[in-house]
């Protein structure tokens, strides 16, 4: 990957460069900034992760303003994801990420020309993804890091991620975020 030289230095217990990062020109939505609430819901793309801040650099797509943000103050949007186990299915079992509401912890997907509101565990992110893990209590050192998604299970209900490092575990839709 994008490892960084070796004995750079970063944060101590952050482990360091060892951490996968969204690849630049990754599409985002803004949301959840409070100090810069006016560039909330606005797209842009991710130029880079700064180590040193542990943010992300963004450019938003209107105008030539770059931003530094939170992984948590944003969501990749763009991505083909599977809508499953609705109790009204829809007419289209695809959907396109164009968002996420934390509020409601649902994403925003475009499906069937609409705008809706699913909950994570109705949709399926598909493998290969770069994923934000968050909220894990038995594995918490995970917490706030990037995986990839292998592959997920429907029988349990779980997806497979892998870390940098090599390590998959097992994680549960509502600890995946985009």
């Amino acid at each position: 990957g994008m490892g960084g030289m070796p004995g750079m230095g970063g944060m101590p217990g952050m482990g360091g460069m060892n951490l996968l990062t969204l690849p630049s020109g990754t599409q985002v939505k803004i949301i959840d900034l409070v100090s810069a609430a006016q560039y909330n819901e606005q797209t842009a793309r991710i130029v880079n992760f700064d180590f040193e801040t542990q943010r992300y650099i963004v450019q938003l797509d209107n105008g030539n303003n770059s931003i530094k943000v939170q992984p948590q103050n944003f969501v990749q949007t763009g991505i083909r994801v599977e809508i499953t186990g609705l109790k009204q299915p829809l007419s289209s079992n695809q959907g396109i990420v164009k968002g996420f509401n934390s509020s409601k912890q649902r994403f925003q997907i475009l499906c069937d020309d609409k705008e809706i509101l699913i909950k994570q565990s109705n949709v399926i992110i598909p493998k290969s993804t770069i994923v934000r893990v968050d909220g894990l209590q038995n594995a918490s050192q995970y917490n706030g890091q990037y995986a990839r998604i292998l592959n997920y299970d429907p029988e349990i209900g779980r997806y497979l991620a892998q870390f940098q490092g090599g390590s998959q575990i097992k994680i549960k839709p509502d600890n995946i975020f985009l």
